[in-house]
């Protein structure tokens, strides 16, 4: 009996842990949001950067450096959205304002190139200029032509997220900040085992 709740316990604080870490699959990825040096990272804590570049299988149209990249609230983006204006979807809560960077254009290779962007890789933004809310969830979106809205249809779609129809990226508290009121936790279950197991 005591060793079903520990079991329980453990199960329940892997599950917590999944969903404050925000774990989804790479479904539909057409970005990828990564770290200074391109590798794939969708979890971002507090003092890091937020950084994209692009998915090698999706090829992206070349122009000169006009696009904007956003970071928007996290949605199931795709022709439905169609026109929609990024401004409205960009975080800005409270005294925070849109989070975008502009001047991104498209080389004949499909890597970006342009203003704050090095090697095909765009510096977004630090976390600290998001919400501060711990754990919140957002998309990252490439406008294309700039021009402020989420252009999208059936059949053209030159405006790309990192994940259509899951969460792109999260970011988390430190660690120590989970650990703490886990371990807490597990270690109440055990007292509340011992305990049980000394009345019997």
């Amino acid at each position: 009996m005591a060793k079903a709740r520990v079991i329980t316990a453990v199960a329940l604080t892997v599950v917590m842990l999944m969903a404050m870490t925000g774990l989804a699959a790479a479904d539909e990825e057409e970005l990828q949001s990564c770290d200074v040096n391109g590798n794939p990272k969708d979890v971002f804590g507090p003092d890091d950067r937020i950084y994209v570049t692009d998915n090698p299988d999706v090829s992206l149209a070349e122009h000169v450096p006009t696009g904007k990249i956003w970071i928007v609230e996290n949605l199931n983006w795709g022709p439905l959205k169609n026109g929609y204006n990024l401004s409205e979807y960009s975080y800005h809560m409270d005294t925070y304002p849109d989070v975008y960077v502009s001047g991104v254009g498209v080389d004949s290779n499909g890597k970006f190139y342009g203003t704050n962007v090095t090697n095909g890789i765009v510096d977004i933004c630090a976390v600290s200029d998001l919400s501060g809310v711990y754990p919140d969830s957002y998309d990252i979106i490439y406008d294309a032509d700039g021009d402020g809205y989420y252009n999208c249809t059936d059949t053209n779609c030159p405006d790309k997220v990192d994940k259509l129809t899951c969460q792109g990226i999260t970011t988390v508290p430190e660690f120590a900040t989970i650990a703490i009121p886990v371990a807490a936790i597990l270690g109440l279950l055990f007292f509340y085992n011992y305990r049980k197991r000394k009345e019997e």
